[in-house]
């Protein structure tokens, strides 16, 4: 009998054992985990990513996918109008007159434009083709966790949201945009990784972006958008709702309302409402570019996952995900937006710029000083002088995303055509100059 317990007691004691070693390594920062053995790194990665379980369709997908087939279709136009200069009209007939036909063109999703059209200047009025785009089950099942938002899809694009259609169009010419420089520019890095589709969820509501947060883990409090990995989707608030906007309409409305008590006539009252009106555009139009930025950001990093430019397991090396982001976040790749060129100036004249050995050894880009240095390295990086090096980086770390033994700086140097000093010192002079 006490043998018996002797040996519960000691199988007890080794999994309790084993329990503390694998949450040990799970929560052991990434630092002193470059030094444990290469077995518990892969256990600790695995453990943290694990594989993907293969989703299986079920009668409510097909339901989901059906519905979404049906809406789909009632949204094309049934008809398509040829003129005689070749313009193409396409949407519906309202009426047939022996000389016109009144002819309703399709504007979005519930305008239209309507006009008699002579029937001379008519070179063909028929059933408009069409094809659907494949309703996957990532698709059905995108759409059932948000069924209160409008679905779009124009592949490789998913959308969920509350904006209009011409919104929509907007936020997917630019997604367009950017996909097709990144693949241009990363064309030798592309390994025959293919997307799985890129799901975008537009948020207008604050309180559900947080919530979306939350439930991702490990976003950082205060974001604007994020891109998970595990879910692969981009989720974004709409800047227009944000708090930052909400408190520049409230600061508009005041000084607008405290103006108004000194004015004594009709063409001052005028004054002030032009002034508070131009104000209130001013902001939308920042907030609108804010969000683009953002969804190009955030885009960004979907496309290093995706397409195999950078490994989903790498955690060392915060500044490349952050500084390829941040130099393909604005209009023109590579331009860094304003906020990222003041933080710059204000840290280089404070003399409070990161070296380039406290840069490379973040794991984890938070604040907003080391999100503009890593563009500032990256942009570095990708002039003509170094980009095949850093390409050659990229490939490397891809392969290989265990920390390099003699530090980050030798690591990233060492594909350079320069040494780390020289480097560095080039570095700051391009961040002093902006």
């Amino acid at each position: 009998m006490k043998c018996r317990k002797s040996y519960f007691l000691s199988m007890v004691l080794l999994a309790l054992l084993v329990c503390t070693s694998v949450v040990f390594w799970i929560i052991l920062p990434e630092p002193l985990a470059r030094n444990v053995p290469a077995v518990a790194k892969f256990i600790r990665r695995a453990v943290l990513y694990p594989p993907q379980k293969k989703l299986v369709w079920t009668a409510e997908d097909r339901v989901v996918q059906q519905q979404l087939e049906t809406m789909l279709a009632g949204r094309e136009p049934p008809m398509r109008m040829v003129f005689d200069r070749g313009k193409v009209m396409d949407g519906r007939v309202v009426e047939e007159r022996p000389d016109s036909v009144v002819f309703a063109g399709q504007l979005g999703l519930s305008g239209e434009v309507t006009a008699a059209i002579d029937r001379e200047r008519i070179v063909s009025l028929g059933p408009r083709q069409f094809t659907l785009p494949e309703i996957t089950l990532r698709d059905v099942r995108f759409r059932r966790a948000f069924p209160d938002k409008q679905f779009y899809i124009r592949p490789p694009f998913t959308i969920l949201t509350e904006e209009s259609f011409f919104s929509v169009e907007r936020i997917i010419e630019q997604q367009q945009i950017l996909y097709d420089r990144f693949v241009d520019l990363f064309r030798p890095l592309l390994n025959g990784a293919r997307l799985d589709g890129i799901q975008l969820l537009i948020l207008s509501s604050a309180d559900e972006f947080e919530l979306c947060r939350l439930q991702a883990g490990g976003v950082e409090k205060g974001a604007s958008g994020f891109y998970s990995i595990l879910e692969n989707r981009l989720i974004v608030l709409q800047q227009r709702d944000a708090e930052w906007v909400k408190d520049g309409h409230r600061q508009i409305a005041a000084a607008a309302a405290q103006e108004q008590k000194k004015m004594k006539t009709p063409g001052g009252l005028e004054l002030l409402r032009r002034w508070k009106n131009e104000a209130r555009s001013r902001l939308d139009a920042r907030a609108g570019a804010t969000t683009q930025n953002i969804l190009r950001h955030e885009g960004t990093h979907h496309l290093c996952y995706s397409l195999g430019v950078l490994n989903r397991r790498e955690t060392a090396r915060g500044w490349v995900s952050e500084g390829l982001a941040t130099w393909f976040e604005t209009g023109r790749p590579g331009t860094a937006a304003d906020s990222r060129v003041h933080e710059l100036k204000e840290a280089a004249a404070a003399g409070k710029l990161l070296s380039l050995e406290q840069l490379t050894s973040l794991s984890k880009c938070t604040g907003a000083l080391q999100y503009a240095q890593a563009w500032a390295l990256t942009n570095l990086l990708m002039q003509p002088e170094y980009r095949s090096g850093f390409f050659a980086y990229l490939a490397q770390i891809r392969q290989d995303p265990a920390p390099y033994p003699g530090g980050p700086v030798d690591e990233l140097c060492r594909f350079l055509t320069v040494g780390s000093r020289e480097f560095e010192r080039r570095w700051m002079d391009s961040m002093r100059a902006l």
